[in-house]
């Protein structure tokens, strides 16, 4: 089972909940808890054991040197694993803060763990101690490092930002020489045929305007000259008919 199964099942309708399972840390709220150090509640989880000094020893070497290690992380990341040798035993050992904490804050929330294991649990041959804002894991056995070091992913890598407009001339590579001139040939035939095109267009026009013109004026003439030929038909035969 998933946490937000597991955070679904047991708080349901809680606007703000906690759960430790295993490794992790599931906690949610309907208030903002970034850059807040929360120690409570707390979950302390061992298995006891008879351990000589030398075990007891290496507990309080790493105790002391990982703390500051995994404080002193970046706002990415801040942990810190090790391992000492207690005889026969290699102790392994893990802490972690979320990394909205300072510094400060992560060597505080990690030394309220560090000081509850030495109360109770520092001849454990495992355990872990959780609080919502850090956690400090220990074992002996040989894999302990495959359950909690998990590497974390590079962060994404930003797109190259697009080139401004004004500067893409500088970039766009220059045309072929033999394409230029082709080009220029043909825009050179295109503008003569559009020129020709228009000064046939205007001698038609004219033309057409002039024969309109004429028209009237030969139709004019002709019935005058009809008119006149009439006439002097009709006076020749009155002359002839009075001789």
């Amino acid at each position: 089972m998933t946490l937000p199964l597991i955070c679904a099942g047991f708080a349901p309708l809680q606007k703000e909940a906690i759960v430790y399972k295993g490794n992790c840390i599931i906690r949610y709220s309907n208030a903002s808890f970034s850059g807040v150090v929360a120690t409570k509640p707390m979950y302390v989880a061992g298995a006891p054991a008879n351990f000589s000094d030398t075990f007891d020893a290496a507990m309080r070497k790493l105790l002391n040197s990982l703390g500051a290690e995994a404080a002193g992380g970046s706002s990415l990341k801040k942990y810190a694993s090790g391992n000492e040798s207690a005889g026969a035993d290699l102790v392994n050992m893990f802490m972690q803060c979320t990394p909205d904490l300072t510094e400060q804050q992560c060597s505080d929330c990690l030394g309220t763990g560090v000081q509850t294991i030495r109360d109770c649990c520092a001849t454990y041959a495992g355990g872990r101690v959780m609080v919502p804002s850090c956690l400090i894991l220990w074992g002996t056995y040989h894999n302990f490092f495959d359950s909690v070091s998990q590497p974390i992913p590079p962060p994404p890598t930003r797109a190259p930002a697009p080139t401004s407009p004004s500067h893409e001339a500088d970039v766009l590579p220059p045309p072929p020489v033999g394409k230029s001139k082709s080009m220029r040939t043909v825009m050179i035939a295109v503008v003569t045929s559009v020129s020709a095109l228009l000064v046939i267009a205007v001698v038609v026009l004219l033309k057409v305007k002039r024969k309109k013109k004429e028209q009237p004026r030969q139709s004019v003439e002709g019935e005058s000259l009809s008119f006149c030929i009439a006439t002097a038909t009709v006076h020749e035969v009155k002359k002839d008919h009075e001789k």
